[in-house]
């Protein structure tokens, strides 16, 4: 893992005559292009002498409850990171100060790990199977709490007639965002749909989003790179946005 395919079919061209043909990644069977980086839980399919692939096997690593292990430390160790990365005062002009807090940390630093993949023998990256569990767990608690938290305020939008005004105020913000974005990265960049949808939702931190996303596209990597390249960003900006507007 943290290997690209061309990186990996030189070493098993050099020593046994084999090449990588797919990579079975979660429900996602794909074609073994060069530039494909191998992640924790990947099957590959190889193509080489039958007499050594056991060999073959052997070196790459066949254990299907290693690809399901998390190692608690280099867990333990992102999320203590993120957590100090959150808490840290970034002084503001005029005296101010503002903190990324606990998810940009952590996302930060989950992207810094990702981005090496291991440390020596220390693996800084989760199995598919154990990162797909923990976001699905992620999104339902976000829901939870943000449901129960603006639950309690509803009857007093409704109360108070500013209802409409929220409705309208939050439709227009989202629209403008949205196709802005849209125009922006189809147009200028000529950013494919499905990477562009986790994109949208990255830029507007709505894993409610990413998760509609996933699901239309089959959990599909490309959703989630494109929501990953903007998160910490639009997080940071938001952060930054809320202390501006409320010093006023």
């Amino acid at each position: 893992m943290g290997k690209t395919i061309a990186e990996l079919d030189e070493i098993l061209d050099e020593r046994w005559n084999a090449k990588i043909s797919r990579v079975r990644r979660a429900d996602a069977d794909m074609l073994a292009i060069p530039d494909l980086v191998v992640e924790m839980g990947d099957r590959l399919r190889v193509v080489g002498p039958t007499m050594k692939l056991r060999e073959i096997s052997k070196w790459l690593g066949d254990s299907a409850k290693g690809m399901t292990d998390i190692n608690p430390v280099s867990l333990g160790i992102g999320l203590a990171l993120g957590y100090f990365l959150g808490e840290i005062d970034i002084p503001l002009p005029g005296g101010a100060h503002f903190a990324l807090g606990y998810a940009a940390g952590i996302l930060i630093v989950g992207l810094i790990m990702g981005k090496i993949g291991r440390i020596g023998p220390l693996v800084t990256v989760l199995p598919n199977t154990a990162d797909s569990v923990l976001a699905e767990l992620g999104l339902l608690m976000f829901l939870a709490r943000a449901g129960t938290k603006a639950g309690a305020q509803i009857l007093n939008a409704f109360s108070s007639g500013d209802w409409w005004k929220i409705l309208i105020l939050g439709a227009l913000v989202t629209l403008v965002v949205a196709i802005g974005l849209y125009a922006t990265m189809r147009k200028i960049f000529k950013m494919g749909g499905t990477k562009l949808s986790g994109l949208l939702g990255g830029a507007q931190t709505q894993p409610a989003v990413l998760a509609f996303a996933n699901g239309r596209t089959n959990a599909d990597p490309r959703v989630a790179l494109g929501y990953a390249l903007v998160y910490p960003v639009a997080m940071i900006v938001k952060i930054l946005l809320a202390h501006v507007l409320g010093s006023f």
